[in-house]
């Protein structure tokens, strides 16, 4: 525990402790904003929340010293309130900038048009915004379970090391995840940071950026567009379908799913990493991996570039470029997922080292349909399915897996 000081007296507590370093930090600089109040002259109001808060003179701030677990709503020149270990309060802001709400836990608190920053210590704190018109808040919660909920603002949230719920809905937020926490984005563009937890992060239509920490994080991008970076982690990541996404597996095991056309994927670590394209024009790259990565074509126009790991790659429905890169590498063509419109260029082909599969096709049939063009050989499946091995002037059957 880490025991921040509260000086000024008058009904405060003389000190609030908090589970988490990083809170009891921000609670220090909150304490010291309400201190410089106090000492410039604002008025400290005791009060046990059982009863409405006094008016105060025209131009004079207040602070509230509370101690009940009442119902608390700082408006007419009430700037800041702070409410000691274990007294479960409300708290209700007001049109004031620079409002500090500061608990030792638990705590209810709706910032209100002013600008806030609300500290909610030990316990599992609800807090939260106006549902239009709020100020830009800053959020900070300890180890509970907490649900915060940013309807309105640009709003900063740091949601503690619990298992905590982030709602947001408009404004461009930024949240720091410290424990394993759910997170549904909104309309505008958001950036989420993790630390070490599994978290699972919704996008909502607005653009979105997503770091990774060191955990297995499922991200789904929404409508709008995803940017995201795996971390020494990883997990699921889809991009969002308004496409143009950027999506950077993590160090770890990692699944990557691109979203709408304009979309690119990247393998990374020693993985195992899977990348499948979405629609659209995909990249598809798994350059700056050293794993043995699982490359899917599916409906895109594909390019795709394996590593230095032994590689698998799937053609797909449409046309597409691919190369294995320096792995001993397999180009896989399967009956459900080509067409007759598929056109396959294969421009790294090594004889003796790479292999193809034919999962419902023909070897034989395949063979004998080779075509030599420009040094190139093509090979047509029943399909209409068209494979074209750039500079390979000849295949065998030993080719072939």
């Amino acid at each position: 525990m880490s025991d921040v000081t509260v000086p000024g007296g008058n009904g405060l507590p003389p000190s609030i402790s908090f589970d988490n370093t990083g809170v009891a930090a921000l609670a220090t600089t909150a304490i010291g904003q309400i201190s410089s109040a106090i000492n410039a002259g604002a008025t400290i109001v005791a009060s046990s929340g059982n009863a409405a808060l006094p008016v105060l003179p025209a131009g004079q701030e207040g602070i509230v010293a509370a101690s009940g677990s009442g119902i608390y709503q700082l408006t007419g020149g009430y700037i800041g309130i702070v409410i000691g270990d274990n007294v479960p309060a409300t708290v209700v802001g007001g049109s004031a900038d620079g409002t500090q709400i500061v608990s030792g836990g638990p705590l209810v608190a709706t910032t209100g048009t002013g600008a806030s920053t609300v500290i909610g210590g030990t316990g599992n704190n609800l807090l939260g915004t106006l549902p239009s018109g709020g100020g830009n808040n800053r959020f900070t919660a300890g180890s509970g379970d907490d649900t915060i909920v940013a309807a309105s603002g640009n709003n900063v949230i740091t949601a503690g090391t619990g298992a905590n719920l982030v709602g947001i809905s408009s404004g461009n937020n930024i949240v720091y995840s410290q424990g394993t926490d759910t997170i549904v984005a909104g309309s505008g563009n958001d950036t989420m940071g993790v630390e070490s937890g599994n978290d699972v992060v919704f996008g909502g239509s607005g653009n979105m950026v997503f770091v990774n920490g060191s955990g297995n994080s499922t991200v789904v991008g929404g409508t709008g567009s995803a940017t995201i970076f795996g971390g020494t982690g990883g997990g699921l990541f889809a991009g969002g379908l308004a496409g143009n996404n950027v999506l950077i597996a993590g160090e770890s095991d990692t699944t990557v799913f691109g979203g709408g056309g304009g979309s690119t994927l990247f393998a990374a670590g020693a993985g195992p990493d899977v990348l499948v394209a979405g629609t659209g024009n995909q990249t598809l790259s798994g350059g700056g991996s050293t794993g043995n990565n699982t490359f899917f074509a599916a409906g895109a126009h594909a390019v795709i570039g394996g590593g230095s790991g032994n590689d698998v790659i799937f053609g797909g429905s449409a046309d597409s470029t691919v190369a294995g890169g320096a792995g001993n590498n397999i180009f896989a063509f399967a009956t459900d997922q080509d067409s007759a419109s598929t056109q396959v260029v294969i421009q790294d082909f090594v004889v003796g080292k790479d292999h193809v599969s034919l999962q419902g096709y023909s070897v034989t049939n395949a063979l004998a349909s080779a075509q030599i063009a420009g040094g190139n050989l093509t090979l047509t499946l029943q399909d209409g399915s068209k494979l074209t091995f750039v500079g390979v002037p000849s295949l065998s059957g030993s080719s072939f897996v």
